[in-house]
């Protein structure tokens, strides 16, 4: 069941950043994707909140009911109302469409040297699908090595959830439904993470565009992590000896601060 959850959601995370990308320009897009991580990044933390509350009024099912119906509406809503946004098949669709109307088959558009989707057996659209993603990840070193650091990060922040519950329950004696409440370290950060991408990631790139020579280079938004990524190392050894030595549970609470931080 995680597996597929894993599957389902992999797949919400990447067509959304592509959504973004074909609504948005260039110089535009860090505001969009902070926006956009508002949904990413607060859902794991708003979860266990209610998740603690729901789980200790009524039963642990309920988690599950809970989530089982938010997932049928959203999914719902996304089946109705979601639309194309690609521009090539956009330009296709329209080019197709002209074709018909004008009865002129030989109009071609500036996009002609892109396959028409709608030409292709679902098994070929399928199989693209499937091994382009591979062919980045193992032939372009910058998409492999952020693919590492983003696992990684991700895979370090759902470690630290297992941890929480059992620490604020056994050590600091809370109630399950207010231990949800230690995730709020973490909201906090991606908080002030987000206010912060969005404020500078497209002013840095159209600073950094003009300083090389107007030309735009995706690299340019990465920068800001090689100062966040340590801010997780000094949240785990802050979070670690504040629960070792059973201090104050404010204390650890800010030390997830920095992780929330480190994650943008």
């Amino acid at each position: 069941m995680r597996f597929l959850a894993g599957v389902g959601g992999s797949a919400c995370l990447t067509i959304g950043s592509g959504v973004i990308s074909d609504l948005f320009p260039t110089q535009e897009r860090g505001k969009a994707m902070a926006m956009y991580s508002l949904g990413v990044l607060f859902g794991p933390v708003i979860g266990p909140i209610c998740g603690g509350f729901i789980a200790q009024r009524t039963s642990w099912r309920w988690d599950f009911y809970v989530a089982f119906i938010a997932g049928c509406v959203l999914t719902l809503g996304i089946a109705i109302f979601n639309r194309e946004t690609n521009p090539v098949v956009l330009i296709n669709w329209k080019t197709n469409r002209l074709r018909k109307e004008l009865s002129r088959p030989e109009l071609q558009n500036i996009l002609t040297h892109t396959a028409d989707a709608a030409t292709l057996a679902p098994s070929t659209i399928l199989r693209r699908g499937v091994t382009r993603p591979m062919k980045l990840l193992f032939t372009s070193p910058i998409v492999f090595l952020l693919s590492l650091y983003v696992s990684f990060g991700f895979g370090l922040l759902f470690l630290l959830f297992t941890t929480i519950t059992q620490v604020y329950i056994d050590t600091y004696g809370w109630a399950p439904e207010m231990t949800g409440l230690a995730y709020l370290g973490i909201g906090i950060g991606f908080l002030l993470a987000i206010i912060f991408v969005a404020r500078t990631s497209d002013a840095t790139i159209i600073r950094l565009a003009k300083a090389n020579n107007g030309i735009f280079e995706p690299e340019m938004r990465l920068p800001t992590c090689v100062f966040f990524g340590f801010l997780m190392p000094i949240s785990f050894f802050w979070y670690g000896w504040c629960t070792y030595y059973k201090t104050h549970w404010v204390l650890p609470i800010i030390g997830l601060l920095p992780f929330g931080l480190g994650m943008m």
